[in-house]
């Protein structure tokens, strides 16, 4: 079968493709996801191979091309305006609540507007859920720890620095962050800049700038700290909240 155009929403009329197509653009975002087989996604000067249950969200006006192999079935949902993966960049996913509701896309064949909402509303719940951040973090309320909360992951200051610098006391900033937050600082810290490196590792760009957006020095103080915040032994964290395609990289 030839190549179909993508469809307006994720109905099953457009969206199904057998072959691959070239390098286009639109004007929302769109779901490249391979259902069957293997493919190769060509997006932002890099090239992303996917294997069954994998895909990549590709936000508004970003060229791509895509080359499947013989056999390979893909679904490609536009969705809907002015929803783009967190930060604006190609977001790799593989998590099986976006693979259910594609599956029983397929299955279910929608075919009328109020169908085809229904499935792009379920599916961009799935898709929000499954990239939203790691650790859900509570900002505090007064604002110079509000403040110092935005600076902690990028900046590589002592908390006695950052205290400073808002004219508070280490005490004081660890009271407040503990009152307005419930964790204590060093926990919230621990956990913000995990979510910037996991960030960076869902997205494909690899553990060097997962490294360098969250402040640890090393792969194995990154997995450390990860495994004591997921509860999970270190050889088994990444593989559970990064990508299986990006674990490797």
């Amino acid at each position: 079968m030839g190549r179909r155009r993508a469809a307006d929403g994720p109905g099953t009329d457009d969206v199904v493709r057998f072959d691959g197509h070239p390098p286009h653009r639109h004007d929302r975002s769109q779901l490249v996801h391979l259902v069957l087989g293997r493919a190769t996604l060509d997006i932002a000067g890099e090239r992303v191979e996917l294997a069954e249950g994998q895909g990549v969200w590709v936000p508004a006006g970003v060229e791509h091309a895509l080359t499947l192999e013989a056999g390979g079935v893909v679904l490609g949902p536009l969705l809907s305006p002015g929803l783009d993966p967190p930060s604006g960049a190609p977001r790799r996913v593989a998590d099986p609540g976006v693979r259910r509701v594609l599956v029983t896309l397929l299955s279910v064949a929608p075919r009328d507007g109020d169908e085809v909402q229904v499935f792009r509303r379920a599916l961009e719940i799935a898709l929000v859920a499954a990239t939203g951040e790691q650790f859900s973090l509570r900002l505090p309320t007064h604002p110079a720890a509000r403040a110092i909360a935005a600076d902690v992951v990028r900046s590589r200051g002592t908390l006695a620095q950052l205290a400073d610098r808002e004219f508070l006391s280490a005490r004081q900033v660890q009271r407040l962050f503990l009152d307005q937050t419930g964790l204590s600082f060093a926990t919230w810290r621990t956990r913000a800049r995990l979510n910037a490196a996991i960030a960076r590792l869902r997205a494909g760009r690899g553990v060097p700038a997962a490294l360098d957006a969250s402040g640890f020095t090393t792969r194995e103080g990154l997995v450390k700290a990860l495994a004591r915040e997921c509860g999970l032994p270190a050889g088994e964290v990444l593989a559970y909240v990064v990508a299986p395609a990006v674990t490797g990289t």
